[in-house]
């Protein structure tokens, strides 16, 4: 039988291993509907409102956002860097959207999407005079 001999984890080893996990950002999204209107809800912490792009086609919400740290000349010797780039999509689909009222607002690290439905009006009743 054979032992395998594991080295020992240092202070540094923990404390990097807790962070070379994959994240959830952009993960975390409610959509729901109230009163006539979609919602679209995503914790997207560290993005500028710059960096994120909203489009909608053909009944597909898409939810997009890049953010490129810039580097700078430094002498540091890095030993873990998780900084650099980021970048979130996201795709939901919706029916019967009014795509010209569809507003959107992004307020400490979250997006929150408005999409009203189209409302049809009630059907009319005409009564017709007979001759």
């Amino acid at each position: 039988m054979r032992h395998y001999v594991r080295r020992p984890e240092s202070i540094i080893d923990k404390y990097l291993s807790d962070f070379t996990k994959p994240t959830n950002v952009g993960n975390h999204m409610d959509v729901y509907r109230q009163d006539n209107q979609y919602f679209v809800e995503i914790d997207m912490p560290g993005f500028n409102k710059e960096d994120i792009k909203i489009d909608f086609k053909e009944d597909i919400l898409t939810i997009s956002a890049q953010h490129e740290e810039e580097t700078e000349e430094t002498k540091k010797e890095m030993i873990y860097q998780s900084r650099r780039k980021h970048s979130v999509e996201r795709k939901i689909r919706f029916s019967e959207v009014d795509i010209d009222q569809i507003n959107a607002e992004y307020t400490n690290g979250t997006l929150k999407v408005v999409l009203p439905c189209i409302v049809h009006p009630e059907p009319e009743t005409k009564s017709i005079e007979l001759k």
